[in-house]
């Protein structure tokens, strides 16, 4: 298992930093807890997005913001072939 740190600070992407997200890696699924502005950026979309459940801690914008380019990433990627299932989004 591991854990990668896609962004750690609130409320807006500060400089290099993006906004709360951390990605679980394990060998059958991933988890991304939360999806802040600007840290679906530092994901490999052709394998990351692939088994993936996205996990929204609370309703304030800097935990979801990233969840549309997200959105449209997965649009993209399963008509190109890369993705074969949807993201499932709690």
């Amino acid at each position: 298992m591991e854990l990668k740190v896609l962004g750690s600070v609130s409320p807006y992407p500060k400089g290099d930093k993006n906004g709360v997200s951390n990605l679980i890696i394990d060998s059958d699924y991933k988890i991304l807890l939360d999806c802040g502005p600007g840290s679906t950026r530092l994901l490999n979309m052709e394998t990351d997005l692939n088994n993936l459940i996205v996990i929204i801690s609370h309703l304030h914008k800097d935990h979801y913001a990233d969840l549309l380019a997200l959105g449209y990433a997965s649009y993209v990627y399963h008509n190109l072939g890369y993705l074969k299932e949807k993201i499932k989004v709690y």
